[in-house]
């Protein structure tokens, strides 16, 4: 899995609203939630934000892309996010398109506020990064379109 430009340029409008809040000398923290239990850093994240973004990275253990493997990491992702909350995170990014959205959006939006109201920090997912990236793609398209005025 990796994740687009305009997913971290999302984060990391939120890590920055929040770096304000927290001391200048150090830069914000993202936390970030990952399926596998080894998921590493993503590249695009160091490249885009170099130094003035920190990324943490901690790992659910799933094993299969699927329902029932899914459902056996869905219990941590609130845990995981609380123990980024305590290493220093600034925001929370739950990463799996799949993971954050097998069971459609309602879950994936209950599964964005239920870390928001444990941890106090700005909450995103995956799936909704896709979304709203469709959204603005729509937009754009439709902004594109010759006008006709029909009289």
């Amino acid at each position: 899995m990796s994740i687009s430009r305009r997913e971290f340029l999302k984060i990391g409008s939120a890590v920055g609203l929040t770096a304000s809040l927290g001391s200048a000398a150090v830069n914000p923290l993202l936390g970030l939630v990952a399926p596998p239990a080894d998921y590493p850093t993503p590249p695009e994240g160091i490249v885009m934000y170099g130094s003035r973004v920190r990324f943490q990275t901690l790992g659910l253990g799933l094993t299969t892309m699927t329902p029932p493997g899914y459902d056996s990491v869905i219990g941590k992702i609130v845990p995981g996010a609380m123990t980024l909350k305590k290493a220093g995170a600034n925001a929370i990014l739950i990463f799996g398109t799949s993971l954050t959205f097998y069971k459609g959006a309602a879950f994936n939006q209950k599964l964005i506020d239920d870390v928001k109201k444990a941890t106090g920090l700005p909450t995103s997912s995956m799936s909704s990064a896709v979304v709203d990236g469709l959204r603005q793609m729509a937009l754009a398209a439709s902004l594109s379109q010759p006008h006709i005025t029909m009289t």
